[in-house]
């Protein structure tokens, strides 16, 4: 298991210095900063050209993420900040920086990191004044959130301790807060930590409260909300029913909101919860479903079978059992 490991992490060093090779070669220029940001969901990047050490925006920015775009998205999701440069006998190099400030806008996060890595500065005044803005914010890194952000326990712990309520329920814009990202992450430690200093369980990060999170991250946080927190858990699981649980694909998660009263007959005629498990690619859900009786060729409020949206979603597994079960297609 460790050589097969190795080789993986071999083969993926292999993958990102034959793609910043190629940019590389691409960019064909004497002095350059490249900078990729690379999320779980999108991505961005900045050509900067260095002269006299102060750098420029390049135009040509947008000529070369057209020409990567693919192999960037195969090869980077998820990296965070990835920086391709050459030293001073014109080697490549590469930096990949996990962890940075996400309230930046991109621009103004490259040049922070240009900034702190190659000591350049913008050429233009107004840029200038920007960047010293941007090296104030840099303070967000000593909050809780942030902690709770790069997943470091020790760090988020020690914050705990002493944290204030707008501490604890802090956003990092763009991110999460800290029950949220320690759910995403998941911190249990952490996570039961802030929660137990005072936290607000029903607080969104971003889009989903931290039991929505944990129902498709972390069994072990829903049980402790469901044990410790109770009215958190029977006020969402009341309102949200089988929708909560869409996204967890082990079968106890699904009985404890079946065993609290959620009603399979109960749903949105746009999505039918049979259909909802379908569109995630969920078996464990669908066999739920049939097993309790929900008809397999349903159709939702557009007439869709859970056969017609697994094979638009292009869903393999759920093509295949659902056929193997039954299933019609209502389009042809």
């Amino acid at each position: 298991m460790i050589n097969i490991f190795k080789r993986k992490k071999l083969n993926e060093k292999s993958s990102l210095d034959q793609l910043a090779h190629e940019i590389f070669k691409r960019i064909n220029r004497r002095d350059f900063v490249y900078i990729i940001k690379a999320t779980s969901n999108s991505y961005t990047s900045g050509l900067y050209e260095i002269k006299d050490e102060l750098i420029d925006y390049s135009n040509e920015t947008v000529e070369i993420f057209k020409t990567f775009s693919n192999l960037i998205q195969e090869r980077l999701k998820g990296i965070g900040l990835f920086l391709i440069y050459h030293d001073e006998q014109n080697k490549l190099r590469t930096k990949s920086i996990k962890y940075y400030n996400p309230e930046l806008f991109d621009k103004d996060l490259f040049e922070l990191t240009i900034f702190q890595e190659f000591g350049f500065k913008p050429s233009e005044i107004e840029r200038q004044g920007i960047l010293e803005q941007s090296l104030k914010k840099e303070s967000v890194k000593e909050t809780l959130v942030y902690a709770c952000y790069e997943n470091n326990t020790d760090k988020i712990l020690r914050l705990t301790k002493n944290a204030k309520k707008t501490q604890l329920d802090r956003k990092l814009e763009y991110t999460g807060t800290p029950l949220g990202l320690c759910v995403e992450n998941k911190n249990v430690a952490s996570f039961k930590a802030i929660a137990k200093a005072g936290a607000t369980l029903s607080k969104k990060s971003l889009a989903f409260t931290p039991l929505q999170l944990a129902f498709k991250h972390s069994s072990e946080i829903v049980e402790y909300i469901h044990l410790n927190h109770k009215e958190v858990f029977e006020k969402e699981v009341s309102k949200q029913g089988f929708y909560i649980v869409a996204d967890s694909t082990e079968i106890k998660m699904i009985n404890l909101v079946y065993d609290f009263g959620a009603d399979l007959n109960k749903y949105d005629k746009a999505f039918p919860h049979l259909h909802n498990f379908v569109d995630r690619n969920n078996i464990t859900g669908i066999e739920f479903c049939l097993q309790k009786g929900v008809d397999i060729n349903m159709k939702d409020s557009q007439g869709r079978t859970a056969l017609d949206k697994a094979i638009m979603r292009g869903h393999k597994e759920s093509i295949e059992y659902l056929q193997k079960k039954g299933a019609v297609e209502s389009i042809k």
